[in-house]
């Protein structure tokens, strides 16, 4: 890690401060912009597709059905089939939703629909795009989880071997995929399949309680100190320690550069943070706005 060098820019869903998160318009505006990696999330239908989306349940705020009315409940991605799950527009959001409010300027883009890990990555890599779009950039995917709903995901083990498989599948260069959780245990069981695979732990703004290290009926919930963390995403396998850059420090950034660790900092949005963030000399910054920290950082193109 060093000072001398800008960290890489990730779009945060896509680039949501622009366009409709985690769709395919969201990834093709990001790499536009000379994005260096696309974070997006993952989630698993009924029938075992992995699909684009960060929350494990469909949100009211940014869905409406075939009729084009906004849903009215929030619906388990993991109980739909993909055909099911593709009839629903998340082309915008709702109008006067505090998730409108806080992104006025993305442009909606209306009849977009949950894309698949397979269409992400054929956006990445298409000849007919080749003069336009960043074919270098990273695939931060991050795997979505939540312990205390287990039906909302597949096991453990399945959950992996079919993000695994299918990048397999995909042939996209293991080398530009970056994965990532909270769910810690997900990414240790990835890391014992492909220990060449660059994996990272997220953490929070404060460390409170990590229940997601505790699984398989654990029911303890452990308290773990912040000034903990960059040692324990190391013991715990991590590659990369993907934290809040609310919660970071300098001390923490030294101490995760003496663990030979990387830090990827998120979700960074103002200028004051992002040329913080590039000071303190951090690898990477996650952010809804990737063309405004590629002007912070290297000056209008």
């Amino acid at each position: 890690m060093t000072t001398q060098t800008k960290p890489a820019i990730h779009a945060h869903r896509g680039g949501r401060g622009r366009r409709p998160e985690n769709t395919l318009s969201a990834i093709a505006y990001a790499l536009q912009h000379a994005a260096d990696g696309v974070e997006v999330d993952l989630c698993v239908t009924a029938d075992d597709e992995i699909v684009l989306h960060h929350d494990l349940c469909l949100n009211p705020d940014a869905t409406r059905d075939a009729r084009g009315e906004w849903i009215a409940r929030r619906i388990p991605i993991r109980d739909l089939p993909l055909d099911a799950l593709r009839r629903y527009d998340v082309g915008r959001v709702r109008p006067g939703s505090g998730y409108a409010k806080r992104f006025p300027e993305q442009t909606p883009a209306n009849g977009a629909r949950i894309p698949t890990l397979d269409e992400c990555v054929e956006l990445l890599l298409v000849n007919d795009h080749r003069a336009i779009l960043n074919l270098d950039a990273i695939l931060n995917l991050e795997m979505k989880s939540k312990p205390s709903q287990p039906g909302w995901t597949p096991e453990p083990e399945h959950y992996v071997s079919l993000v695994l498989k299918k990048l397999e599948r995909l042939r996209f260069p293991l080398e530009r995929v970056f994965l990532q959780s909270f769910d810690w245990e997900l990414m240790q069981l990835a890391k014992r399949r492909r220990p060449d695979l660059n994996i990272g732990l997220l953490t929070r703004k404060k460390s409170k309680e990590y229940s997601w290290i505790h699984r398989n009926g654990n029911k303890r919930r452990t308290a773990i100190r912040t000034a903990d963390l960059p040692k324990l995403v190391k013991q715990s396998g991590g590659d990369v320690w993907s934290c809040d850059y609310r919660g970071l420090t300098k001390p923490l950034l030294k101490q995760a550069s003496n663990l030979k660790l990387k830090v990827y900092a998120w979700t960074v949005n103002e200028k004051p943070d992002a040329t913080r963030m590039a000071r303190w000399g951090v690898d990477a910054v996650t952010t809804d706005y990737p063309e405004r920290c590629r002007e912070w950082f290297h000056g209008r193109r």
